[in-house]
């Protein structure tokens, strides 16, 4: 005799699990508005799981936590900005941030920009 019970999942609740994984996750990789977040993570949730879903202040609540413990590197105190910490070169998913830097004269020019 088996000890272990089976049963079959129930699909809402995979479904809300995905769904806080995909707010996790586009909480720390874009710089999305929280409502946003939300909005672009409710497209194809059926109706069965946003009724399992907890309250939405919650939901942005924990979205603003995420951010507060992803929060972006120190930056350095240096007078004269003579080179950019490599670790803002890079976006969170290691794509390429710092697109172009003149040197580090009087008349620098910095460019960052994203795909994202």
């Amino acid at each position: 005799m088996n000890d272990v019970y089976n049963h079959p999942g129930i699909p809402a609740t995979t479904e809300v699990r995905l769904f806080q994984e995909k707010i996790r996750f586009r909480a720390v990789s874009t710089n999305e508005n929280t409502q946003s977040v939300v909005d672009n993570c409710l497209k194809d949730v059926s109706d069965q799981t946003v009724a399992r879903l907890p309250n939405f202040k919650y939901i942005k609540r924990n979205i603003q936590r995420q951010r507060q413990r992803n929060t972006l590197p120190q930056i350095r105190k240096d007078e004269h900005c003579s080179t950019i910490q490599t670790l803002l070169s890079n976006t969170i998913r290691h794509n390429k941030f710092l697109q172009f830097e003149s040197g580090p004269d009087d008349s620098r020019l910095v460019i960052f920009a994203s795909i994202e």
